[in-house]
């Protein structure tokens, strides 16, 4: 395995385990109108397995995406700057992971500190873009997230951050979805 190879698996692994999901989806999306395929429930072992086939189709310009399968636990926000990142966790909101992507933007994983359904998920991400000022209109709580160690527009994808834990306030937090 080339250490170039070595370094982005790294990453990718780096995220899932801050992510602590067991099971995860792939989409590989073409961006040429094309339909997406996808990869359902994967475990991180069968998901280390397909990684020289998704490095290939992002050579080729496709997006590799990834989400937890099923209900779970994580909230994931996009589009975000430096600022709105340390708002967070000024309000005790800390990522379990921060991908870099673009210019100074972000996508971050918020880790609650138990398995949210779909509705109180959906509401937990209207309540953060909210929070932060940002329209929630379009996202939707199982929302595909980049993969890092890929690219992006021929950009890498870049893990930032990857503390892996709930973030400081998640209890309070969980309780107003009450």
């Amino acid at each position: 395995m080339s250490d170039e190879i070595f370094r982005e698996q790294a990453r990718v692994e780096r995220q899932l385990t801050a992510m602590g999901m067991a099971h995860f989806d792939i989409a590989i999306d073409p961006r040429q109108g094309r339909d997406w395929y996808f990869h359902r429930d994967l475990f991180l072992v069968q998901l280390k397995e397909l990684l020289p086939k998704l490095w290939e189709y992002n050579r080729r310009g496709y997006r590799i995406l990834i989400r937890p399968h099923g209900e779970h636990g994580l909230t994931l926000l996009d589009g975000l700057d430096e600022a709105q990142i340390r708002r967070l966790g000024g309000e005790g909101l800390e990522p379990a992971a921060v991908i870099g992507y673009g210019e100074g933007l972000h996508q971050v994983w918020l880790k609650h500190d138990r398995k949210l359904n779909a509705i109180k998920s959906q509401a937990a991400q209207v309540m953060l873009y909210h929070l932060l000022e940002m329209n929630a209109k379009g996202h939707h709580w199982d929302e595909f997230g980049l993969l890092a160690g890929f690219e992006l527009d021929r950009k890498p994808v870049q893990l930032v951050s990857d503390d892996g834990q709930p973030f400081s306030s998640a209890a309070r937090f969980d309780e107003m979805l009450k």
